[in-house]
């Protein structure tokens, strides 16, 4: 059984300014915040990329530096559970889930100015990726089931699979099945900057995204037949799937980190 992430951040800062360019100064901030976790049951990921330009020389229309800021986290588990059926060399029928509950946000900024997000020299865009795998040696109902959604700042969300996925396993007494599920988590920031004024009406000076999952990712396993129990290699007890499983969550949005923090609860 084993816990695994994957945890990759790109940020600059850099800046222009000083008495001698008194007239010009500006200053360019890409940063990025990153959090992971991954516990049997339960994997997490929030992943915060920002850009944006300022001073009054690009307030009033100067030159802006572009930046870039991006983070990626790749977050697994996987184990092997043990079915005991209530009728020595009888079958045991499990549900194996995961369920999805995420926040998503991407969007370009003029500085003040109104501008067209499609027509912005600059994009931001959020991607989420979600597995299950349940594979046995002698028993039924192997499967892979995916998810996947992203958001960006000009073109509409898209969405590939349910956020609620199960598979039904049917193994015999004695028998195991391993189950692995995953979840990457990756958000992108660009704003091009550039000159301000008529000629440039669409400069993107500010850009954001974000893609909270830390609300999270949930393994569940439910067995089927009467009197039938399971025990896993992690010794996890897993939970039952509840009946409103996947829904709600977005409400995280407003909760930002106070500091990137990387987490491994083994």
């Amino acid at each position: 059984y084993v816990l695994d992430f994957l945890a990759i951040v790109a940020a600059d800062v850099a800046s222009i300014s000083g008495s001698l360019l008194a007239p010009y100064d500006s200053t360019t901030t890409s940063s990025m915040e990153l959090q992971c976790e991954a516990d049997f049951g339960t994997l997490k990921g929030l992943v915060l990329a920002h850009m944006d330009s300022a001073g009054a020389y690009v307030d009033a229309g100067g030159l802006a530096s572009g930046g870039i800021a991006e983070g990626y986290a790749d977050v697994s588990s996987t184990d092997v559970i043990t079915v005991t059926a209530a009728v020595p060399g009888g079958m045991v029928s499990l549900t194996i889930g995961q369920a999805i509950t995420s926040a998503h946000s991407a969007s370009v900024g003029g500085g003040g100015f109104a501008i067209d997000p499609c027509l912005a020299n600059g994009h931001a865009r959020t991607q989420l990726n979600a597995s299950l795998q349940v594979t046995t040696l002698t028993g039924t109902g192997s499967g892979l089931a995916q998810y996947g959604h992203i958001t960006h700042s000009c073109n509409p969300p898209q969405t590939t699979g349910s956020s609620t996925r199960t598979l039904t396993v049917n193994l015999p007494d004695g028998d195991s099945a391993t189950i692995w599920h995953g979840i990457t988590v990756d958000a992108y920031a660009r704003a091009d900057g550039g000159e301000g004024g008529v000629a440039h009406p669409n400069r993107a000076r500010t850009a954001d995204a974000l893609l909270d999952a830390s609300s999270t990712a949930k393994l569940y396993v439910e067995v089927l037949t009467p009197g039938a129990t399971y025990a896993s290699a992690s010794g996890t007890v897993y939970e039952v799937p509840e009946a409103d499983v996947g829904a709600g969550g977005a409400a995280a949005l407003a909760s930002l980190l106070a500091a990137t923090g990387l987490r491994r609860h083994c």
